[in-house]
């Protein structure tokens, strides 16, 4: 069975017929009850990893969705596109979740690059997964790093890596930081 089908499987993304299917073929199949088991336990890790603010990714609307049916304190910003936000984290907060909404219909390849004050790029997430249909990339950050921060201006950049021109910017963001109160 193919690891995507096991992977939409765990993640529940499949209709009622095709999960019957997969939950047969699983009963028969040692390798790949031993796939799915091992998805399953890489996707422990990394919501460990995410949940303690360990990770500055790109995530999708189904990941966050299942933090937030596990409880987990979520801090959320949405931006709508060339936006920006006055924001902070707070001490009960566990992951920071920035959603930037962006005209994304007809782009195939898409990087986002996280800049500081200075626009200096800190890090660029290459050719990211994305849906064109949701208009929005979802990040996280290292909430232990933000939560470190002075008050500053950080921003956020999309870029449309398949364009015909060649890079193409899609939307800019920024995201004026201030330390919460202690």
């Amino acid at each position: 069975m193919p690891l995507a089908t096991l992977l939409a499987y765990w993640l529940e993304e499949l209709d009622e017929m095709q999960e019957g299917a997969v939950d047969e073929h699983l009963l028969g199949c040692d390798h790949c009850s031993a796939s799915l088991q091992t998805l399953v336990d890489i996707g422990s890790e990394i919501r460990v990893a995410v949940r303690g603010g360990e990770v500055r990714a790109v995530l999708t609307d189904a990941f966050i969705d299942k933090l937030a049916a596990q409880n987990v304190r979520l801090r959320e910003y949405r931006l709508e596109h060339n936006g920006s936000v006055n924001c902070t984290v707070a001490p009960e907060d566990e992951v920071l979740v920035t959603r930037l909404r962006a005209p994304l219909a007809g782009i195939e390849r898409l990087d986002v690059d996280f800049l500081d004050a200075n626009g200096q790029s800190i890090r660029r997430f290459r050719d990211i997964p994305f849906d064109p249909a949701a208009g929005e990339v979802v990040i996280t950050q290292q909430i232990q790093a933000v939560r470190a921060m002075p008050a500053t201006t950080v921003r956020y950049r999309l870029y449309d890596m398949a364009s015909p021109s060649g890079e193409r910017l899609v939307s800019e963001y920024a995201l004026h930081h201030t330390p919460h109160p202690t």
